[in-house]
């Protein structure tokens, strides 16, 4: 046998040793936060069994001077240098393929802050439709709320095409600088930037660990998170770093609980003491871009801003604006305004490159020479696009101006105002709120806008109309603003605000009556021309001066025409599946006036349908909103359906009918029952009463059968009694008993009920006496009619019937009602797991059962709160369980020296284990060569070969 060297396993010891303990030497605290965003290449759906290319933006933030590797200045940003980073960009849940570098490119950084950030990009061409991306590495900042652990970003993409229209999603996108700075017991209300590129509903919530979404910083701030408008309150009542965790989700309308896609922000606030009040920090210039602000950058133009900061004492200084940028802008060092002692400036470039439409955001924070801060701005630069631009003003005779603009537009969301001046004195005539006042009226998609005067301009001059920087927005994108504009108004040769006509096609010919002008004009159309359905505006000049405009709206009233819709289909499931994915031709549809065609479907081909009846709807809708629909069943017959159909109005007591003439046999038409199965599929029914051949003068049992597609029965049964009048009866019931009730016991659904049976007179020869119960029989729960049938030569004599009722009056049993708990956590809210009550009752039926909690879902914040369960059967019975959850703020220092103490004592089982084999491999070692020195001494050995068997 080979022999076993101990001094492999000893090396293998050590190798293992500095494996467990080397991670706590090698991690860094230069975490400061990051964000995960990301995009289909195209977002039209690709073919059946193929999966699109998926592109990621994504930014992060170190400590600028941890190390080369994320070290950034002027230089490294003017050079374009590619920082190597840390970690990778991993796929999980759902994908394996992706494990890309984490690099980076610088785009800005701060002195005092010490932290650098900067943009990269990564793409997957996954292979399912939902599987989500991390970014995960160690270790933040030594924190207040979290230590200085482990990080991870974690991104959920979701492929499948939107239900609204048909188009695959893209994510929200975000920006934020990595350390916001707060002082000490000062209220600060900050506002995450998010726009969507797809106009979707955004909305924020914190981090959570059950879905591994924040590494060490899981703790929820006290600070308030409004998740409908991404907005933070707060007042820090202690000093330190905190780490914030936010997951920004977008949904597909305000009533959706379904997030589309989910990313990540997570970044720093910094708690401080001030040497000033709250009052002290800087503030910008009111020339200053306003948060949220949508500038459009042209392809091949440069936008230039400046940014001034204002300090609250000449005493102070503006040392650094910082800024988070788009990789392209660039600014200029901070300067003093001329002639000011307490204003500070930078200039802001920006050249859009790209000829993509895209959603940049640019946030930018002025911090003082006492290291207090400025509120953060952020403002949205979208590329390749141009600002929306004023054509003309017109007044006509009632006051009404009329603003034609060059694209579709919308109501802003801030603050902007519309002037009418007066040409000779610049001075401002009316004022108008454009985000709210009444009188300024814009359409819900059209190109221009009206603004009612409440009285006439005064005559003998000239008037302009003058628009704020954003007084009018686009209806696209982030709403693109309007650049500062003045326009001359000019009086109206229109007759006549609209023409309205009916569509008859693709385009359509309308027809109206000229402007009444006398000088040489220009118009973009005339009288019979056609128009496409929708609203087409009509401009008159004459040279560069617009007098006449008007819309055109020619209105599509036809909804589109489906040429193909699905039948029914029904699939068979095998044995083994409990689902069947089931393709279909998706219906097609055209539409007579030529317009786009949004598609929603309830379903897609390909989609897994479980047994039982689905419903799949095709809505087809036009640009006007009419809609066409197409529906039809998907039926998955199963192998695992036992369940026999449920009947109802199953007849529980016998059916009499009485006849004056003499037959063989009567008709009469009975109650009939119906069925439903849980399959959704329809029910075969079949009966042993046919009404052609009629019943014959006495007792009859008719029994309806009930059969569903996987051959589960289910049948009906009840006495019907044919009972001719005779006057020259005999015999006669007497002391029919009256209805009875009694109660159920507590632990059965039916009881045994006893009765005085009724007794006959006028018997006369032999009699036949039919009943359907007898004292003694079982009775379930609820009411039961009791019939006895007199019959003498085949003919009914009389009858007796009388309700049994039996009465529920037990409340349902509980089992293992929980005791109250108590926990301790250090964050701000906690899941708690129980084990849940059950009930059961007296009716074989499992109760209804209504909770305020659930275990490991709901949150229980710091205190004692109740959780009660409340179990109600079918006849109103209640029982109830109820517990109390009380949840201790604890020390997360606490644990923390909990796990440190657990790591020391197993590093030193480690350490102990190590010393003891090596004190036994010498030892053993010493005896070895002992031996061999003593064999090697005795001549009776010499030749003898010693094995050492190990």
């Amino acid at each position: 046998m080979e022999p076993v060297s101990f001094s492999s396993k000893s090396s293998v010891l050590k190798v293992t040793f500095l494996a467990l303990i080397s991670p706590v030497f090698v991690s860094g605290s230069h975490f400061r936060g990051g964000i995960i965003t990301w995009r289909p290449e195209i977002n039209i759906p690709p073919p059946q069994g193929t999966f699109p290319t998926v592109l990621f933006d994504y930014r992060v933030a170190f400590r600028n001077s941890y190390g080369p590797q994320h070290f950034c200045d002027q230089t490294t940003i003017d050079s374009d240098t590619i920082n190597a980073g840390q970690g990778f960009l991993k796929c999980d849940n759902g994908c394996t393929s992706l494990n890309d570098d984490f690099d980076y490119k610088c785009t800005d950084f701060s002195v005092v802050g010490d932290w650098t950030t900067g943009v990269g990009k990564s793409q997957l061409t996954p292979t399912s439709n939902v599987f989500e991306v991390f970014y995960e590495g160690n270790a933040w900042i030594p924190l207040a709320n979290g230590g200085n652990g482990e990080w991870i970003l974690r991104s959920r993409v979701d492929l499948t095409p939107r239900s609204d229209n048909g188009l695959l999603n893209s994510s929200p996108t975000t920006s934020n600088m990595p350390i916001v700075r707060i002082p000490l017991n000062c209220s600060s209300r900050f506002l995450i930037p998010v726009t969507d590129p797809d106009g979707d509903v955004v909305r924020c919530r914190y981090a959570e660990a059950v879905g591994n979404e924040c590494g060490a910083i899981c703790g929820e701030l006290s600070a308030t998170l409004d998740e409908a408008t991404c907005i933070l309150e707060w007042t820090p009542a202690k000093t330190g770093l905190f780490g914030v965790a936010i997951q920004i989700e977008d949904f597909v309308n305000a009533f959706s609980t379904v997030p589309l896609s989910s990313i990540p922000l997570q970044f720093l606030f910094e708690v401080f003491e001030s040497d000033g009040s709250c009052a002290d920090a800087p503030v910008f210039d009111p020339a200053v871009l306003s948060g949220e602000s949508c500038i459009a950058v042209p392809s091949g133009q440069t936008f230039t801003t400046r940014i001034e900061a204002i300090v609250s004492h000449p005493s102070r200084r503006i040392v650094e604006i910082n800024t988070v940028s788009p990789v392209g802008l660039t600014t200029t060092s901070v300067q003093q305004v001329p002639g000011s002692d307490v204003a500070y400036f930078i200039d802001v470039l920006f050249t859009s490159s790209t000829k993509m439409q895209q959603q940049e955001i640019f946030c930018f924070v002025a911090e003082d020479s006492g290291r207090l801060t400025s509120e953060q701005r952020c403002v949205f630069l979208v590329t390749a696009t141009a600002p929306p631009t004023p054509l003309g003003a017109i007044i006509d005779g009632n006051n009404l101006i009329t603003i034609t603009i060059d694209r579709i537009i919308r109501r802003p969301d801030m603050s902007r105002f519309i002037r009418i001046v007066s040409a000779g004195a610049q001075q401002p005539i009316f004022t108008f709120d454009s985000t709210s006042a009444s009188d300024v009226i814009f359409p819900v998609s059209g190109t221009s806008v009206e603004i009612q005067l409440p009285s006439g301009l005064p005559a003998g001059d000239t008037y302009q109309v003058s628009l704020d920087r954003g007084a009018i927005e686009t209806n696209d994108f982030c709403g693109v603003e309007n650049e500062p504009t003045a326009l001359t108004i000019a009086e109206t040769a229109c007759s006549s605000r609209a023409i309205t006509a009916t569509a008859t096609g693709p385009l359509s010919n309308v027809y109206w009556a000229s402007p009444a002008i006398d000088k040489l004009f220009s118009s973009n159309f005339l009288p019979g021309d056609m128009f496409h359905p929708g609203v087409t505006k009509v401009v008159y000049r004459i040279e560069d001066d617009i007098v006449c405009t008007f819309s055109v709206i020619v209105e599509d009233t036809t909804p589109p025409e489906i040429e193909f819709c699905n039948d029914n289909l029904i699939v068979k499931l095998n044995d083994e599946n409990m689902y069947a994915a089931v393709e279909w031709p998706v219906p097609t549809v055209t539409d007579t006036e030529g317009g786009l065609v949004t598609l929603q479907s309830t379903s897609s081909p390909g989609d897994r349908f479980y047994e039982g009846r689905s419903v799949v709807e095709y809505n087809f809708f036009d640009t006007f909103n009419n809609v066409a629909s197409c529906r039809f069943n998907v039926d998955i017959l199963g192998s695992l359906d036992k369940t026999p159909p449920e009947i109802t109005n199953c007849r529980d007591s016998t059916v009499l009918f009485y006849f004056n003439e003499i037959r063989d046999r009567y008709e009469v038409i009975l109650p009939t029952p119906s069925a439903v199965d849980d399959s959704g599929f329809p029910v075969s029914v079949s009966s042993t009463y046919n009404s052609r051949g009629g019943l014959g003068i006495g007792w009859t049992d008719v029994t309806y059968t009930f059969t569903d597609q996987n051959s589960n029965v289910a049948t009906c049964q009840f006495p019907v009694v044919i009972v001719k009048n005779n006057t020259q009866q005999v015999v006669r019931f007497q002391d029919c008993p009256s209805d009875l009730t009694v109660n159920a016991s507590d632990s059965n659904n039916s009881i045994e009920v006893f009765w005085m049976e009724p007794t006959l007179t006028g018997l006369d020869g032999r009699v036949t006496l039919r009943q359907s119960h007898f004292p003694g029989d079982v009775f379930e729960i609820g009411s039961t009619k009791v019939t006895y049938v007199v019959e003498k030569y085949g003919n009914a004599q009389d009858v007796c019937q009388f309700n049994v009722e039996v009465k529920d009056i037990s409340s349902p049993l509980i089992l293992n009602c929980p005791q109250s708990k108590k926990v301790v956590s250090c964050r701000g809210s906690r899941t708690v797991n129980w084990r849940e009550p059950v009930a059961i009752d007296n009716s074989n039926v499992p109760p209804d059962v209504f909770q305020s909690h659930y275990p490991r879902m709901s949150l229980f914040q710091h205190g004692t709160t109740t959780v009660s369960y409340t179990f109600r059967d079918g006849c109103g019975n209640i029982a109830r369980c109820s517990f109390n959850i009380t949840h201790h703020k604890g020390s997360c220092l606490v644990i923390t020296v909990y796990l440190w103490i657990i790591f020391l004592i197993i590093l030193l089982i480690i350490i102990i284990v190590y010393i003891c084999t090596l004190v036994a491999f010498c030892s053993t070692s010493e005896k070895r060569k002992d031996k061999k020195n003593r064999s090697s001494t005795n001549p009776l050995v010499d030749n003898v070969e010693i094995e050492t068997l190990d």
